[in-house]
């Protein structure tokens, strides 16, 4: 019975870590995918204060004026320290001329953009879990 319990825990304690003790775990987890919000400001003449009543553009950025962005992303390793990512970002901007400088205009903006990005990566220091 004492040999038939050692050889369980052995075979339990094995098979908990065959898979961090793989020396190419990049090859493993090749694929990584990637979500995210954040906020989008307009900096622009719409709604803006005149430059010399403004400090380095800081009066312009309102809470009122923040839009929501949302972010997909999606990345592939060819190699250990190689990779190509391709990335979607969509958002939007708003300006209203009311709190600006130039509020006798009364121009009011919304806009939508849509952002594809497709960009390459080489990762100079090594991954210490690839060991």
């Amino acid at each position: 019975m004492a040999m038939n319990r050692s050889a369980l825990i052995f075979l339990i304690i094995f098979i908990a870590s065959a898979g961090h003790s793989s020396g190419q775990t990049w090859k493993m987890k090749r694929y990584e995918a990637m979500l995210g919000v954040g906020g989008t400001f307009y900096m622009g003449d719409i709604g803006s204060i005149t430059p010399q009543e403004n400090l380095a553009g800081l009066k312009d950025v309102t809470f009122r004026f923040v839009r929501p962005a949302i972010h997909a992303g999606f990345r592939y390793k060819i190699k250990e320290r190689i990779a190509v990512k391709m990335n979607l970002n969509y958002g939007w901007f708003y300006g209203d001329d009311t709190y600006g400088t130039n509020d006798g205009r009364g121009v009011v903006f919304t806009s939508s953009f849509f952002e594809p990005s497709f960009q390459g990566e080489y990762y100079f220091v090594r991954d210490v879990s690839a060991n």
